[in-house]
């Protein structure tokens, strides 16, 4: 059996989630179901996830929690410690953890009836970044050490350009976040930023008047978008 999820607000909005709970989650030994959530969700989309996990209980009467993870490396031992059943987690982290044989891939959310995402480079409107070249020397944010959009993607590119890592920005900032990563780049703390697509365009939905002030330099992908 099926659940369908869809339209929970900001980053949910538009993505639609087909969760094989039924058949899936049985295996596990127990009735007691832990969800585990990393940083990539923006913080005012709680609300939103304690309605996705209500709604779950509704749906199935199993009894489910959800335990929150601040880096995506926690997320991981959290994973491979069986302190989690299920978790929304980055794909670089879904592949790093497949030769563990701990995990399958149980869903892939779709967001406007797509299963990708996109790497964005941003920076302030009126600024002359053309390409992530321009950002050599300069202040950047990423989100997390493993994020893909929000840190390997630029590091592969800067990589491609014959650069060494760690000698090519003046300075990283991890935000752990990829909404505290545009922030970082709208109030002037970092001059660019890496981020999530899906993650930009919600927090632009949720501050429409801040998109005059950013603008996307650079967009690398598609990727597959993170999985549960």
């Amino acid at each position: 059996m099926f659940l369908y999820v869809q339209k929970l607000t900001t980053i949910f909005q538009k993505l639609t989630i087909i969760l094989l709970f039924f058949t899936s989650l049985q295996a596990v030994s127990s009735d007691k179901i832990t969800l585990g959530i990393t940083g990539v969700a923006l913080k005012e989309n709680i609300s939103a996830l304690i309605k996705f996990k209500d709604y779950l209980i509704k749906t199935t009467g199993l009894d489910i929690k959800i335990k929150f993870a601040r880096s995506y490396s926690t997320m991981r031992h959290l994973i491979l410690d069986n302190d989690v059943d299920v978790a929304y987690i980055c794909g670089a982290t879904y592949v790093d953890l497949l030769p563990s044989k701990k995990i399958k891939l149980l869903a892939l959310p779709t967001v406007d009836g797509k299963p990708y995402y996109y790497s964005l480079i941003i920076a302030r409107k009126g600024t002359r970044y053309k390409t992530i070249d321009n950002f050599k020397d300069k202040i950047f944010a990423m989100s997390d050490p493993e994020s893909n959009s929000g840190s390997l993607v630029p590091r592969y590119e800067i990589d491609k350009r014959g650069y060494r890592d760690g000698h090519f920005f003046k300075r990283v900032v991890y935000t752990y976040d990829h909404g505290e990563s545009v922030n970082a780049v709208l109030y002037g703390f970092v001059q660019g930023a890496s981020v999530d697509s899906v993650v930009y365009k919600a927090f632009l939905k949720n501050r429409p008047k801040q998109k005059n002030s950013l603008r996307v330099v650079e967009k690398f992908g598609p990727f597959p978008i993170p999985p549960l």
